[in-house]
């Protein structure tokens, strides 16, 4: 079990270092107000411990023509084109940005993971000189007060989304809920059942519940991750955000659908295709195959309770920064196997385990409805966020 702690911390480890910024700065040697600027943003750089290369864009026809493809690849428009350019992660700074606006923002950004956004801000005067400067993020340009801060022009284009305080009891909501999954009850109660019949002892029993356990933790975290990421990198986190709140609608109806006429017309649930796999892998009972077993049911469960991850997973996207999503899933996910502890806890009475496994088929179709419920619920409140 170390083992694989050392293995989920690793992971964390690994996604920090890849967000660190490294800053490419695209320089204009002709540009004499561009060096008075350079000279203090090296400084700055170097504060922050932030590499950065340089790359002259007179003396090189070819970065002349990759600072022109990153352009035209991103879509930033000739005026949001600045003197100098410089690539900090996802962030783009063009011409001349105050630096003390700069060293405010990236607070709020420890871990480097900068949204996606171009600041545009040309003139080489004292700030107490200029007026205004632009921002584009979400394909959206606008210009703002030079005394209006960036974090407050980002929050301002994106609008509102949800409220901060909001978030943690949502996501503790939704998280209980989808913890009452059949999915990942049934499997486990079988294969609790199945170490009984093999006659294992309960500190085998809890080993290797243990690690099947941790895996369905480990693989949710992984597959949310995913999810994460790809909307935040997004160019239209915004529409992304609304087409997996109509999915999650969707889902939600389906489920709704299920606890009245269960198993007609189209239902989600674990693929029959791998049914006979996890059988294959609970019989061999030790904890190498609890390690393939927990991966196998964390991604093939993931089509029958995934819905409500999705959406939650959506509305962090838009709501937090990256290192605060990924604070947000552990929770939500430490909350999500709970109730397989509890149940892998009380697996050392066979009275107890079979009274669970008597409720969880009584109550099947009661978890399915109230599933279904908060999916069309969080989908609904993540399209209003995103409108």
């Amino acid at each position: 079990m170390r083992f694989f702690l050392f293995l989920f911390f690793l992971l964390i480890v690994v996604s920090f270092a890849n967000a660190q910024p490294q800053a490419v700065i695209y320089k204009n040697e002709a540009c004499g107000h561009c060096k008075m600027y350079l000279s203090n943003f090296y400084m700055f750089l170097d504060e922050n411990g932030i590499a950065y290369q340089e790359k002259n864009l007179i003396n090189d026809p070819s970065v002349r023509e990759e600072l022109s493809m990153f352009n035209r690849n991103n879509n930033i428009p000739i005026d949001m084109q600045g003197h100098m350019t410089v690539l900090m992660g996802k962030m783009t700074l063009e011409g001349h940005v105050p630096i003390d606006m700069l060293e405010e923002f990236m607070k709020n950004y420890t871990d480097g993971n900068y949204p996606k956004v171009v600041i545009y801000q040309d003139y080489m005067v004292p700030k107490e000189d200029l007026t205004s400067y632009r921002m584009m993020y979400l394909g959206n340009t606008e210009e703002f007060p030079i005394n209006t801060s960036l974090q407050e022009a980002i929050n301002s284009i994106k609008g509102d989304g949800l409220p901060q305080e909001a978030i943690l009891p949502l996501v503790i909501t939704t998280a209980v809920v989808d913890s009452f999954n059949p999915c990942a009850f049934g499997v486990l109660l079988f294969f609790l059942a199945l170490l009984f019949i093999l006659k294992r002892g309960r500190r085998e029993i809890a080993k290797i519940g243990s690690v099947y356990i941790f895996m369905i933790f480990l693989t949710y975290i992984l597959i949310g991750l995913g999810i994460l990421q790809a909307i935040i990198v997004s160019d239209s986190p915004h529409f992304v955000a609304q087409v997996a709140a109509v999915l999650v609608i969707i889902i939600g109806l389906i489920a709704i659908k299920d606890y009245f006429f269960y198993g007609k017309w189209f239902s989600f649930g674990m693929p029959v295709s791998q049914t006979g796999r996890i059988k294959h892998w609970m019989q061999r009972a030790t904890i190498p195959s609890a390690i393939v077993l927990g991966f196998l049911v964390g991604l093939c469960e993931f089509p029958c309770s995934g819905g409500i991850y999705v959406g939650i997973i959506s509305m962090l996207a838009i709501s937090t920064t990256f290192s605060e999503g990924l604070l947000y899933l552990i929770i939500y996910n430490i909350l999500f196997v709970l109730p397989l502890i509890v149940i892998l806890l009380a697996s050392s009475n066979k009275k107890i385990l079979a009274k669970i496994e008597k409720k969880e088929k009584t109550h099947k179709k009661y978890m399915k409805l109230a599933n279904g419920l908060m999916m069309i619920i969080l989908g609904i409140l993540l399209l209003i966020s995103t409108l």
